[in-house]
């Protein structure tokens, strides 16, 4: 009975290792093929100012090169979720949360996605409760990732709006921020 047991317990932890490859997998091809996107338009937006640098007018040069911001800082987000999960996977994650000022803390996310997204949306900041002045316990690091993801995807995923929007509100001893 004993030996059944164990037996069993190792079944289940040989398929939940089956399951983690096969997650695996795909997370590598999905990576990849979100990596290729991004590679193809850099590589579309160099290759055009070079080819036609001298007959581009500066305003379109500027367009590509925006582009090419975009798509780096894009590669960028796509690398730093990588880590994080291959950190999680050899146990290596390890938060390290401090008190931080949150104003400094989302203005300072803000005006980097912002300056990313050259002017395709204005990010409005709304603090009704005036929360800015307090402090949050968090991990900067994937604070500041998990942050710039979202703004980001906010942006991405809604070509046609102008604007996206940040409110910070509390509920009881919690902070909510919502995109």
């Amino acid at each position: 009975l004993e030996l059944e047991a164990k037996t069993e317990k190792l079944n289940k932890e040989i398929e939940k290792g089956k399951e983690l490859n096969d997650l695996k997998s795909r997370f590598v091809s999905t990576a990849s093929h979100e990596f290729r996107t991004p590679l193809s338009a850099i590589n579309f937006a160099a290759g055009s100012i070079k080819k036609y640098w001298a007959k581009m007018e500066p305003i379109m040069i500027e367009k590509k090169l925006s582009k090419i911001e975009d798509q780096v800082l894009h590669m960028t987000v796509l690398l730093d979720d990588m880590l994080v999960v291959g950190q999680a996977e050899v146990g290596k994650t390890r938060n390290k949360p401090l008190n931080r000022n949150l104003g400094d803390f989302i203005d300072n996310i803000i005006e980097e996605v912002s300056g990313s997204y050259k002017k395709s949306h204005e990010i409005l900041l709304i603090d009704t409760e005036e929360l800015k002045s307090g402090d949050i316990f968090i991990d900067e690091k994937r604070g500041r990732n998990i942050f710039i993801n979202l703004l980001s995807n906010a942006m991405k995923f809604s070509p046609d709006a102008n604007k996206v929007t940040v409110e910070l509100s509390s509920e009881k001893d919690n902070i909510i921020i919502s995109i």
